[in-house]
């Protein structure tokens, strides 16, 4: 059996979650445009999200404080990813990426994105990083 994936109403949670957000599941979030999977713990401010930078992210719903919070997942039977299933999740996240435009270091993510970057816990970029002088100086970045 598949893990199968619950999608969150995010207008129906707070910051100390609801609507299915709790501490403990893992799920698989979309978080400023960039996919994430892990878990969230509780803090006095709320739930914090362990899968995004050293020390978690903070979930705020969207609306509330310049929320980057944008889709959310609960992956259940999470337990039962087996090592065959992996390869065709990796490719289900990466063509959600390209379907709907996602960057990786500042580029739109495309089909020659390996992977690896797309299982879980990715330590491999989508697109490589871009050089300093890629990138037009006139243009913003999001």
């Amino acid at each position: 059996m598949q893990p199968l994936l619950m999608e969150i109403d995010l207008s129906q949670t707070t910051s100390k979650g609801g609507a299915g957000l709790e501490v403990g599941p893992t799920y698989l979030v979309l978080y400023h445009g960039e996919f994430h999977v892990g878990k969230f713990s509780k803090h006095w401010y709320g739930l914090n999200f362990e899968g995004i930078y050293d020390a978690g992210a903070q979930y705020d719903p969207p609306g509330t404080n310049y929320s980057s919070w944008q889709r959310v997942w609960k992956f259940t039977n999470a337990e039962l990813m087996s090592a065959e299933a992996e390869p065709e999740f990796a490719r289900m996240r990466r063509e959600y990426a390209v379907n709907h435009g996602l960057p990786s270091n500042k580029q739109t993510i495309d089909d020659s994105a390996p992977l690896e970057a797309f299982v879980y816990y990715p330590k491999v970029p989508a697109m490589p990083k871009q050089q300093e002088d890629d990138w037009d100086e006139d243009e913003e970045w999001d």
